[in-house]
């Protein structure tokens, strides 16, 4: 059996180790990341935009949305909605409850 064998093997685990954790560093994302992720977001993973909405955009139903957004959705959503609140800095998981 070939003595060099084992060292090769050895040397891709190695490298493929390297190369796995090199790309599990955390840093903010570039423009072309959050740009695929905007995309996503807006065109795949979000539903129902083109539904109406039931409520009719009176002063009571815009302030009773906005009572019911900060005590049940800012925690996760934050105040502007995409999701800035603490489960993604903390990792709390709460569910909404809707």
């Amino acid at each position: 059996m070939n003595s060099t064998a084992p060292k090769i093997r050895v040397a891709c685990l190695l490298g493929a180790c390297a190369v796995t954790f090199a790309g599990c560093q955390v840093h903010q994302p570039g423009r072309v990341e959050t740009a695929v992720a905007q995309g996503f977001k807006r065109t795949l993973s979000v539903g129902g935009k083109k539904d109406p909405n039931p409520f009719p955009a009176t002063e009571e139903n815009i302030h009773a949305g906005q009572k019911n957004f900060s005590q049940y959705c800012m925690v996760c959503h934050g105040l502007d909605g995409q999701n800035t609140g603490c489960r993604l800095r903390t990792g709390c998981l709460l569910r909404c409850r809707l």
